[in-house]
């Protein structure tokens, strides 16, 4: 049966273990393919409706016919797209092959607070020297989420090592990187939140406040459940 690549596109119609396997059949007979693929996940991304699937199928077929180089501008427009779904399927994507020559550095220097958010999240499933170096230089990113998310990964690689990191960043002069540490210190260890979060309790923001007893809350509803 011929299968069009719409369908193969649609996670409804074929299995992935099939998409797959057509798909790479396709890409060894016509080195074409992949591009095809690419841009028809690239008109998904800019239609009016994101369909549930169609997205996480699309980069998962294009990994697979595609060179890295010829994709990763598509994985940076998912990763600023306005839908969470489909930048979940990104930041997956990026996790895969952040290792690619060249994407680190591109994405790292990005003008987008979400593309460097992303590669920081990705960078999390890839614990070794060269990830720890560029989820430091994260630290002292201008965006606060950004900065949250390079010591969140750090905190994970290493939770004692990097317990400094997690300080600087509760004590950081502008607040919104405070506010962003007390949303980062419900993530973890049971025995650093109190010592983390008292400050902040009291900090001279109202803001920083805020967000402090929102994590509180959140812990202490989850502590419930």
């Amino acid at each position: 049966m011929v299968v069009s690549l719409r369908e193969l596109l649609d996670p409804c119609r074929v299995s992935d273990e099939e998409a797959l396997e057509t798909a790479r059949q396709r890409a060894a007979q016509r080195e074409s393919f992949g591009l095809e693929v690419i841009r028809h996940v690239d008109a998904y991304l800019n239609s009016t409706r994101i369909v549930g699937g169609l997205i996480e199928r699309g980069f998962l077929l294009v990994e697979a016919v595609a060179q890295p180089v010829q994709y990763l501008w598509l994985v940076r427009a998912g990763l600023v797209h306005d839908d969470l779904t489909v930048r979940f399927a990104a930041i997956s994507l990026l996790s895969r092959q952040v290792k690619s020559p060249g994407w680190i550095q591109k994405l790292a220097s990005d003008s987008a607070d979400q593309v460097r958010l992303g590669l920081m999240e990705a960078l999390l499933r890839h614990p070794d020297p060269e990830t720890e170096q560029v989820l430091l230089g994260g630290v002292s990113d201008p965006c606060p989420d950004v900065a949250a998310s390079a010591v969140y990964s750090l905190y994970m690689l290493d939770p004692e090592r990097h317990m400094e990191t997690v300080h600087k960043l509760a004590s950081h002069r502008i607040p919104a990187f405070r506010c962003a540490a007390a949303g980062l210190i419900g993530k973890l260890g049971p025995a650093c939140r109190c010592q983390l979060l008292k400050p902040l309790l009291t900090d001279p923001d109202a803001a920083v406040r805020r967000a402090a007893f929102q994590t509180v809350s959140a812990l202490k509803g989850a502590h419930a459940a």
